[in-house]
């Protein structure tokens, strides 16, 4: 809990569990873990952060590595702060903090320094950072290296990166900084190794809005590569307007109006390439260009409506063709298929009427012999019948079958000659 001292004009914090009262710090201490986010909420329903007042280890490595980016956090607190109520306790809250940032030593180890949130050595700027002004007097020194303040390191842009976000460097600026670049490369000749071209990077203190060039007798200004560089809107040239109407400039090309590509970013990051969107004309044309553009449309709708129509008849009439084709190829074959069917069971019923027949034959036979042998059993001549005549008998079925076997196989062959002659018939008459 925390009561506001009017007349310190701060917040005091009070633990009725451990009895300890304006000693932050040492509440802290009977937390269970490290505090990473600390949050207050006053009587108005305000949610303000107070990590600050009681975390140990505030704006060090330790808890900078336990929090993540602070933006998403402001951004979120904001809903429920009420803006147009500056009260005191604000004003003392941000006091009280300063105190606190102006009391934290300098760290003690040269690993602490690396991505520190107050304080910085020269060795740990990144490529594309510096230290401004560069008179900037430093906080302290470490091991004889001067400490400086995170608040004096900026970032350093190429001029192409400036004007991305609105801004031009200055006439008659030099560079603060020369750095290798990460993708333009020097030309070189045969058999020499490539490298890195130098570029020159400039602080935001170097550079101005940008300032949009004026359109005048209905041309469009433009880049050195023909386009008009819109990465924000305030660079809009200044008479002119940004229409995002798909094929707008085959629109203007006939009716002869200037009219120009928009960039309005990159994309890539080797090979980035420009991100078109929309185009930019002059304010007189814009009515022109829109009542055309919609009659365009219309047009294109009209005749994108006019294929899809033919392409949905062509189909229909291709599947009625098949149903047709496949009608008439029923009426010209279906006899032969009857015919031929109706020849085959014919045949099979012959076959199994004769095969019957024949061993209906052969069954007489043995049951005469063996009637005969029974009663004449004293006969020699009669068991030598008994034996080779069943031999004769089925030797003469084989014969039999083997022959009718090879004539139906003639005919086989003879009515596939007969169904092709009829198929090449009816192929000459189509």
């Amino acid at each position: 809990m925390e009561i506001f001292d009017d007349t310190n004009n701060h917040w005091i914090c009070y633990d009725y569990q451990h009895r300890i009262y304006d000693k932050p710090k040492k509440l802290s201490e009977k937390f269970p873990i490290k505090p990473t986010y600390i949050l207050a909420i006053d009587n108005d329903d305000n949610i303000v952060e107070v990590t600050a007042r009681y975390a140990t280890d505030w704006l060090s490595n330790d808890i900078e590595k336990r929090r993540i980016n602070d933006g998403w956090l402001e951004e979120t607190l904001n809903i429920f702060v009420d803006n147009n109520n500056d009260s005191k306790y604000k004003e003392a809250d941000n006091i009280e903090f300063e105190k606190i940032i102006a009391q934290i030593e300098l760290p003690k180890r040269i690993s602490e320094y690396k991505n520190h949130p107050l304080f910085v050595l020269t060795r740990d700027l990144l490529k594309f950072q510096a230290i401004y002004p560069s008179d900037a007097p430093p906080l302290g020194f470490f091991r004889d290296e001067p400490v400086y303040s995170r608040n004096c390191v900026h970032t350093l842009k190429s001029r192409e990166t400036w004007l991305r976000e609105a801004r031009t460097v200055r006439l008659n600026e030099r560079p603060y900084k020369i750095v290798q670049s990460r993708f333009k490369w020097k030309a070189t000749g045969p058999g020499e190794q490539p490298e890195k071209e130098m570029i020159g990077v400039f602080g935001e203190w170097q550079t101005i809005p940008y300032e949009p060039p004026i359109a005048k007798n209905g041309i469009v200004p433009r880049n050195g590569y023909g386009n008009v560089d819109l990465y924000k809107i305030c660079m809009l040239p200044i008479g002119t307007v940004h229409l995002q109407l798909p094929g707008l400039l085959r629109i203007a090309n006939k009716l002869k109006i200037d009219c120009v590509p928009a960039i309005v970013g990159f994309e890539g990051t080797c090979n980035s390439h420009p991100i078109m969107d929309g185009y930019v004309v002059c304010n007189e044309y814009k009515d022109i260009l829109i009542d055309a553009w919609k009659q365009d449309q219309q047009i294109q709708n009209e005749k994108e409506r006019e294929k899809r129509l033919k392409r949905i008849m062509e189909n229909w009439k291709r599947i009625i063709r098949g149903l047709i084709i496949k009608r008439n190829l029923k009426i010209k074959y279906a006899f032969l298929k009857k015919n031929i069917v109706a020849d085959l069971i014919k045949k099979k019923r012959t076959k199994s009427i004769r095969q019957r027949k024949m061993f209906k034959l052969l069954e007489d036979i043995l049951a005469f012999i063996a009637r005969y042998a029974i009663e004449n059993t004293s006969n020699f001549v009669i068991l030598i019948l008994m034996i080779i005549t069943p031999l004769f008998a089925l030797s003469a079925y084989l014969s039999i079958r083997l022959a009718r076997s090879l004539e139906q196989q003639k005919k086989k062959l003879k009515s596939i000659e007969k169904i092709k002659m009829k198929t090449k018939a009816t192929k000459k008459d189509k």
